[in-house]
């Protein structure tokens, strides 16, 4: 089967979520399939990624769509670009004590409208590949499929819901209902319009799956993605030596989930345990000093060794917001480290409560949690080995590849008749 994955986010290197369902999808569909990956570049600095993903993956056909604006490959326009923008997320985040919905591209804007050039390039690209199917990453790309020939079978991966996200924050935020009710019909207008154009839509979760079917679309699909698996050798828990939490700022849910982390439970579990919470990812200097007055959150930034930094370690995701799979989780699964999480954060991944992770929703329910595996090491290390095996058995790159093909076969065959 010939297949190209379009994505306006590159799959390289494996710092988000994102990027990681992205590249594992890739190098599983591509030990069975010719697959064509499409991708647009935005700035100059990616070019030692597309070097970096071609050395893993050299067998990959890339096709880089040329995007960056002729005036930034001119230095000193580069670097007033740099300023403004910094300037401006600065006012505007000093100007909120929220995440804002209306200000948040995230949600109220993800789907943009490209110049002609970049339009034309990219579908010129794939009308020359002549792929038997199109898969079309994250909502943000979802508009591609308009300038598509409708020959081509199509089919978006929903690595989230917007207007489900939205929702939650509103909820958080504890806004007026009927400013709720709005703000989700908008993006949830806006959001559908684009994936009804699509042959079908693959979820990551059923619970996504489903409310997208109560929005009465019509062919959805649930295909959980994958992340590495191969790593069998794990060094069992010691002793609990530090909280960790696994994310950056650019995924907005994280941020929200950091700062009510920080102002409702830091400080309860430095006094009850003495742990120190350190945050691994890249956040932005403006983000950290969100923390500044939270002494035991530490940033760890990239960690090129993690496996051995959440060694002896509880990684907790009090996520509040979002919809999808949680890569952070499966990774802290993978990683032989217990997981305490939100009934939002393990939402997708099916793991059960007690014998996979442990469940906490509040301030109180996240300080029991984490003294009961600081001071039972044994089960610990059960709920580690449990979640482990679980993970490597069902979010496999063969697991991957067998339903995304057999899904993908149904596609084309309905297509075509």
């Amino acid at each position: 089967m010939r297949i190209v994955f379009f994505t306006d986010n590159f799959p390289y290197p494996l710092s988000e979520g994102g990027k990681v369902a992205q590249f594992y999808a890739i190098r599983a569909m591509q030990s069975k399939h010719e697959l064509h990956l499409v991708v647009v570049k935005r700035n100059l600095n990616q070019e030692q990624n597309i070097q970096g993903l071609q050395a893993e993956l050299s067998s990959l056909k890339l096709h880089i769509i040329d995007a960056v604006h002729p005036a930034l490959k001119e230095g000193i326009l580069v670097r007033i670009k740099r300023k403004f923008i910094w300037l401006l997320r600065k006012s505007i985040q000093e100007s909120e004590t929220s995440i804002e919905l209306y200000n948040n591209k995230f949600y109220n804007d993800p789907i943009g409208l490209r110049s002609e050039k970049e339009m034309m390039q990219i579908v010129e690209v794939i009308q020359k590949i002549e792929p038997d199917i199109v898969q079309i990453d994250f909502t943000d790309s979802a508009d591609i499929v308009l300038a598509l020939p409708k020959n081509i079978p199509t089919v978006l991966i929903a690595h989230d819901l917007r207007y489900q996200s939205a929702l939650q924050n509103a909820t958080i935020a504890k806004r007026n209902s009927l400013f709720t009710d709005y703000m989700q019909a908008y993006i949830a207008t806006k959001e559908f319009a684009f994936l009804t154009h699509f042959d079908a839509v693959i979820s990551f979760s059923e619970a996504d799956a489903n409310r997208m079917r109560e929005k009465e679309l019509k062919k959805v699909f649930v295909s959980p993605f994958a992340i590495d698996t191969s790593n069998t050798e794990i060094q069992g828990i010691k002793v609990i030596e530090k909280i960790v939490f696994l994310g950056s700022d650019q995924h907005t849910p994280n941020l929200d989930a950091l700062l009510w982390y920080a102002e409702e439970i830091e400080a309860a579990v430095k006094e009850a345990t003495g742990f120190d919470t350190f945050v691994i990812g890249n956040w932005s200097e403006k983000s950290k000093e969100k923390f500044n007055a939270y002494p035991s959150i530490k940033f760890a930034g990239y960690v090129a060794d993690l496996k051995a930094f959440v060694s002896q370690s509880i990684m907790v995701a009090p996520l509040r917001i979002g919809s999808g799979i949680r890569t952070k989780i499966l990774e802290g699964f993978m990683l032989g480290t217990p997981v305490v999480s939100t009934t939002i954060g393990i939402e997708g991944i099916d793991a059960i409560n007690g014998e996979h992770y442990l469940e906490a929703n509040n301030r109180d329910s996240f300080i029991k949690q984490i003294l009961l595996l600081q001071k039972n090491i044994t089960q610990a290390n059960e709920i580690a080995i449990a979640a482990r095996t679980w993970v490597a058995s069902n979010f496999s790159e063969r697991a991957l590849c067998e339903k995304r093909t057999q899904i993908f076969e149904e596609i084309i065959a309905q297509k075509n008749c």
